[in-house]
């Protein structure tokens, strides 16, 4: 991993617009607005009434070759009828562009617009059920897709190493220094999970409170920026660091859990490291940030590796204490 600054203000969206309108079947009065940014940055797409959202990627973050990777396994994915918002493809048929800016060339995304609402913090116990049952198959759909493997694999190589490689660059010495005693630890308690199937396949990588949007009568899953080859109990358990901080976590993780296992059954072993992987989620999170200091800027003050290390801590203790003999 290594830090960079590469796009980090927005494109105008007057800029963006007119790339979509030389590359897309849009009409002339097509308006496009700045949505929000994330890792990258987004737009809404108006088109009479049709909506999409345009996605413009942060390089550095994402090569054009894992882009394409993400954007062929959503379009594979829709062919086998899975709840994704999938790419449009352009003028050319290709499911993306790429476009010259004032910072270099980069990728452009047209997607199809989600409906519905992202449930937050006030996700209920019959959407996480709805949501582990979803997860689950969306698991099996893609244990069949093909992919030209150009996404990093959410392996211990990387989720321990390259994370405490890029931390090193933020946190003072002594932090990094029992950061990684930590992780020693950690690792040496997590079960073994075979590096293939049916333990091991492509996930979705961030399956949070804000990347699934449910409607009335069904949910769709959305941003697969973070997709690899990983664990599915990983993948169970970032969801559970994306809930440990409600008052009704325990209870939302068991709907989640039993309503994945009533699709795909884990194996004890998968189960035994659920728990372990919450922290390490947390350790990958921190590095992501880490990753894209410079674009993250000012957000990442001495207060806020703080806090992120004392919430590391106490999902470390957690997770110890769960599985102590």
């Amino acid at each position: 991993m290594a830090a960079s600054s590469w796009l980090t203000t927005p494109l105008a969206a007057t800029a963006v617009l007119q790339h979509l309108l030389t590359a897309y079947p849009l009409h002339s009065q097509t308006r496009c607005e700045y949505l929000t940014s994330g890792l990258h940055h987004h737009y809404l797409v108006t088109d009479g009434e049709l909506r999409y959202v345009c996605r413009v990627y942060r390089r550095i973050w994402r090569s054009h070759a894992a882009a394409l990777d993400e954007l062929d396994l959503l379009d594979q994915l829709r062919q086998q009828a899975a709840p994704v918002a999938y790419p449009i493809a352009a003028n050319n048929q290709h499911r993306a562009i790429e476009i010259e800016t004032p910072q270099g060339r980069t990728t452009l995304a047209l997607f199809q617009f989600a409906p519905g609402n992202a449930p937050g913090p006030a996700i209920t116990l019959e959407q996480a059920r709805q949501l582990g049952q979803a997860t689950a198959q969306l698991h099996r759909t893609m244990s069949h897709v093909v992919t030209q493997q150009q996404r990093q694999i959410l392996d211990f190589s990387y989720l321990f190493d390259q994370s405490l490689q890029i931390l090193a660059t933020q946190l003072p010495p002594a932090a990094q220094s029992e950061l990684e005693g930590q992780c020693v630890k950690l690792q040496q308690r997590i079960p073994k999970l075979p590096t293939h199937s049916p333990y091991f396949g492509l996930i979705h990588g961030d399956i949070n409170l804000k990347n699934i949007h449910f409607t009335a009568q069904s949910l769709l899953f959305i941003d697969f920026d973070q997709c690899g080859p990983g664990w599915y109990a990983f993948e169970i358990g970032k969801f559970c660091h994306a809930i440990s901080h409600l008052a009704a976590r325990q209870q939302l993780q068991q709907s989640f859990l039993q309503a994945y296992q009533g699709v795909r059954p884990l194996s004890m072993m998968e189960r035994d490291a659920i728990g372990f992987f919450v922290p390490l989620a947390h350790l990958w999170i921190m590095a992501i940030h880490a990753y894209n200091a410079d674009y993250l800027g000012p957000h990442l003050t001495a207060e806020f590796w703080q806090n992120k290390l004392r919430r590391w801590n106490a999902l470390l203790a957690a997770a110890l204490r769960r599985h102590s003999h």
